[in-house]
Parts: C-alpha cells; sequence; structure tokens
C-alpha cells in the first residue's frame, strides 16, 4: 500500500497548497493546480493508497473557503474511490 502524508500547516496560499500536494501525490508538472485537477488526480488513483492528512482545520484557517474545499475535495474522492483510504487529521 502506498502511503502520502497531507500537511496542512505547510499549505498557507493557494499556490503552496497545490504545489505540496503535486509534490506529495507524485504528479507531474502537467497536473493542472486546481481543485478539478485534485479530484481527476484523486480520482484516477487505481493502487491502494493510504492518505494522512495531518492539520485539515490548521489548512481551513488559513485559507478560509479554498481550505475547506481541498479538505472536502479529498474527502468526497475518498468517498468515490474505494482505492483511497483517507485518514484526516492523522
Amino acid at each position: 500500500m502506498r502511503e502520502i502524508n497531507i500537511e496542512g500547516r505547510k499549505m498557507i496560499t493557494k499556490e503552496r497548497a497545490q504545489l505540496h500536494i503535486q509534490h506529495r501525490m507524485d504528479w507531474p508538472d502537467t497536473y493542472g493546480k486546481n481543485l478539478d485537477a485534485l479530484w481527476d488526480g484523486l480520482i484516477g488513483i487505481r493502487k491502494t493508497t493510504a492518505i494522512h492528512f495531518f492539520d485539515p482545520d490548521v489548512l481551513a484557517d488559513n485559507l478560509g473557503q479554498y481550505g475547506e474545499a481541498i479538505v472536502k475535495t479529498f474527502e468526497d474522492a475518498a468517498k468515490a474511490n474505494s482505492k483511497i483510504v483517507l485518514d484526516m487529521d492523522a
């Protein structure tokens, strides 16, 4: 099983958030760096992957609605893709 750590504290701007996610998920430079691309990337996971999402509340504090949207995208994708094992605030 692949394991990925996402750290909400490191995401202090939209740009840094998307770069952090891209780096941690090991997605190519063609990753669109927006919520639609995040959804597509997560739904496209085909190997069982544990995603440990640390400090999602800090992300929401830092980025407001956009931070909340990132968290929701991870949650919704985990419901839609059985290959994702999501651990929020690990």
